[in-house]
């Protein structure tokens, strides 16, 4: 994350309005927004003006980087160890190695999961492995240039990126980071479990009880998912196969297969589990 100076915290609230520096076209060259965009500004401002100064919420922000494609350096070096071998493929030997030990390292969080929420450890771990290689590519796009890309190519409505650009200045309020730059999804999802910047605020959950809830920490992504499959998806303790199907579809319903994928990995890496348990 971007950590603000207490000087420059003034700041924040104007890189909220980063979006009007862009068009929705595919080149992402910056653009004058008083010149193009003066409507999009005004509707912002209002949007925001009962939650946040006025005085923040301004134009200014045409140095305001563009939207930054690729993923961090940690996934880039791992990506370039996975290569093309076939083992790391979902249900490959390394796959579900890496899920293995991941699941060792965090055995007390999965079982705390299961204990409170009912979600066995070989379906969170199948969720966290599609979503982001069990924390290793959180993503490396800047959040609110993100979010509005996403509505920009007609994948999200105006309403919704509002949501959600007033819930990252939310966020970064209270984080203390820039929403320009905090690392994010394409979409603007954050930190391990890829949460849309709103729920954080729903489902979130401080896992490890340090009195912080870091998406970008094991304890707290592997609750704050259990979390959000029972809130949201109605997950609890002796739900049917057609029930869980439904809470994990609930998870990203924008993403086209997401189910049989999360359940796969699960069936193929429950023994594996079953017989770490066994040797310990």
């Amino acid at each position: 994350m971007c950590v603000l100076s207490r000087t420059s915290r003034n700041i924040l609230i104007l890189c909220t309005v980063v979006f009007v520096v862009f068009l929705p076209n595919t080149s992402h060259e910056l653009v004058n927004p008083v010149q193009s965009s003066s409507s999009l500004e005004e509707d912002f401002k209002r949007a925001l003006s009962d939650e946040f100064d006025q005085g923040h919420i301004v134009y200014l922000v045409e140095n305001l980087g563009p939207l930054r494609r690729g993923e961090s350096a940690r996934c880039n070096s791992f990506m370039r160890t996975v290569g093309r071998d076939r083992e790391y493929e979902l249900q490959g030997r390394k796959s579900l190695h890496l899920g293995v030990s991941y699941y060792q390292n965090n055995r007390r969080y999965f079982d705390r999961a299961e204990y409170l929420y009912g979600v066995p450890p070989e379906v969170l771990l199948g969720m966290l492995r599609i979503e982001t290689w069990f924390g290793k590519c959180a993503g490396g796009y800047n959040a609110l240039p993100a979010l509005f890309e996403t509505y920009t190519i007609g994948a999200k409505s105006w309403n919704w990126f509002i949501d959600e650009a007033r819930a990252l200045v939310r966020y970064c309020l209270l984080k203390e980071c820039d929403p320009n730059t905090l690392v994010s999804s394409s979409r603007g999802a954050l930190g391990f479990p890829q949460f849309l910047p709103s729920n954080f605020f729903r489902f979130a959950v401080d896992g490890d009880g340090d009195g912080d809830i870091n998406l970008f920490s094991d304890a707290d992504a592997i609750i704050s998912m259990a979390n959000f499959l029972s809130s949201r998806g109605g997950w609890t303790h002796g739900i049917n196969r057609k029930q869980q199907r439904r809470a994990v579809w609930k998870y990203n319903p924008t993403y086209q297969g997401y189910v049989d994928p999360v359940f796969g990995y699960a069936n193929a890496i429950r023994p594996l589990l079953l017989q770490t348990a066994q040797q310990n």
